[in-house]
């Protein structure tokens, strides 16, 4: 199943472990795809030539709105599920 343009706001792990802020396109069972709040806009928009970054489901956490400050402990925080 895939979710479409949810525009959920969501905290990735990059490849460097440091915590992103991101809007979800679509999300299937293993992955992810985000961006940031003007690459979504743009897609939405369809005029864009941005593409999401695959992230996977695993490292994708939800957002409370609070601000990341500091070192993140990633064992705290929810994992993300698109249903």
């Amino acid at each position: 199943m895939i979710l479409v343009m949810n525009g959920q706001l969501v905290i990735v792990k990059d490849v460097a472990y440091r915590p992103l802020i991101r809007k979800v396109c679509y999300a299937n069972e293993n992955t992810v795809f985000a961006t940031s709040e003007k690459g979504f806009k743009e897609i939405k928009k369809g005029g864009s030539d941005l593409f999401p970054i695959g992230f996977k489901a695993e490292n994708v956490y939800c957002f409370d709105g609070h601000p990341l400050i500091g070192k993140i402990d990633w064992s705290k925080l929810r994992t993300w599920r698109s249903s």
